[in-house]
């Protein structure tokens, strides 16, 4: 994958997670550069940027 690629797949995740209830802490959400900290509690805490299907999608 190539970085315009992966950037295009960050903003894709970024706009499916942002708001969900299961992205925490919350308050990362709103800061680009803290996106890698923040985590799905409906996939056992794993990193929303390294997840590629959400759970309840």
């Amino acid at each position: 994958m190539n970085a315009a690629d992966t950037k295009k797949q960050e903003t894709r995740i970024k706009k499916r997670c942002t708001g969900c209830r299961w992205a925490s802490p919350k308050e990362f959400q709103r800061y680009e550069r803290l996106w890698p900290f923040v985590t799905c509690g409906a996939s056992n805490g794993q990193k929303c940027l390294k997840l590629t299907v959400c759970p309840y999608g």
